[in-house]
């Protein structure tokens, strides 16, 4: 059975634009989305070197304020094991929150379970799913939906734009918040069914 669109919010402002980041220890996924459009995807790579992490990074993410001149920045915080993966996202994110405030952009750090609570309300309950709603909501995504993978394969390096997506349509749709980013895009979307 398929799920109702979620609940709109209705703002007379225009739409602020939004970027999303999906922070890795070595790249980053992105999406910009303005309203229901979505404006720029990709991923953005740091390299290997520890050394030049910072210097990099920083690159990486004031490119990005600087080209798209987002309202709001949004990042999902996810859980890790490693201690050193833990300590990398944690000075990543750092930066961004440096940046973000350099660029006056408002900086959300959402809650990874919040993300997949959000998209299990709409019959996504894995990655793959969450990700094949995204390309039928935004179908120039759709060529870089990566095939279901198997237990032992790695994870598809475009899944990362996927888990920006993801936070940015989590982060736009939430009706408890109370910024002014325009109104959600999968209600938006209302000829497109919810069903994948």
């Amino acid at each position: 059975m398929a799920r109702a669109a979620p609940r709109l919010r209705i703002v007379t402002a225009a739409p602020r634009r939004v970027l999303a980041l999906d922070l890795r220890p070595r790249k980053a996924g992105f999406v910009v989305l303005e309203g229901n459009v979505l404006l720029d995807w990709g991923v953005r790579a740091y390299g290997k070197s520890a050394s030049d992490l910072e210097t990099t990074v920083k690159q990486r993410i004031e490119a990005l304020l600087d080209l798209h001149t987002p309202g709001f920045v949004v990042v999902q915080r996810r859980r890790v094991n490693n201690p050193a993966v833990a300590r990398t996202l944690g000075a990543i994110i750092r930066i961004v929150k440096t940046e973000a405030t350099n660029h006056a952009s408002d900086l959300t750090i959402l809650r990874a379970g919040d993300v997949r609570q959000f998209f299990a309300e709409h019959d996504c309950h894995n990655k793959h799913e969450i990700a094949s709603r995204l390309a039928s909501w935004f179908e120039e995504l759709a060529w870089k939906l990566p095939p279901k993978r198997k237990p032992w394969q790695s994870e598809d390096h475009n899944m990362t734009i996927f888990d920006a997506a993801a936070g940015a349509i989590a982060f736009v749709c939430d009706s408890s918040s109370d910024q002014e980013v325009g109104y959600c895009p999968t209600g938006c979307l209302r000829g497109l069914s919810s069903g994948a």
